[in-house]
């Protein structure tokens, strides 16, 4: 990143507006997916990494931003965390991340260390059920050989 100007410092503060209640500072320029851009230096930026770079520091290039308040489009510099990917996804509300925060099966067994397993996608499996779902299985088949 290059020399900080008064002029990009004047022009990123009158981008955003300040919500008292959050703390967020909503970005009112341009978005993408949610996320504002601010150009400096003839480049094209986050806004929430730009100014998080300014004001805090270097972000990693193997980490990421995790805006604490779960709003997209906030530049608070303050709301943010830097983390990896795994623990960014797992602390939004995807899919994914709900599934992983589940602490039991559909069929309410706890996934313990001793009952959780991973199929062959990666997924999180409960053995107990897998060995449910595998032995029905094999006596279907048996029956089909019977007859």
């Amino acid at each position: 990143m290059g020399e900080l100007s008064r002029e990009q410092v004047e022009r990123f503060h009158s981008s955003y507006e300040v919500v008292t209640e959050s703390g967020c500072w909503i970005w009112m320029k341009h978005t993408h997916l949610g996320y504002g851009y601010f150009n400096a230096d003839n480049k094209h930026y986050r806004a929430h990494r730009w100014i998080y770079q300014h004001l805090i520091g270097p972000i990693p290039g193997h980490l990421q931003c995790d805006h604490l308040c779960r709003v997209r489009c906030c530049v608070n510099p303050y709301h943010i965390r830097i983390t990896s990917n795994r623990v960014n996804s797992l602390a939004s509300n995807s899919p994914a991340a709900l599934n992983f925060q589940k602490t039991h099966c559909n069929k309410g067994h706890a996934f313990t260390p001793e009952n959780t397993g991973n199929s062959i996608r990666g997924w999180r499996v409960c053995l107990i059920c897998n060995r449910a779902r595998c032995r029905e299985q094999y006596e279907r088949n048996e029956k089909c050989r019977k007859t």
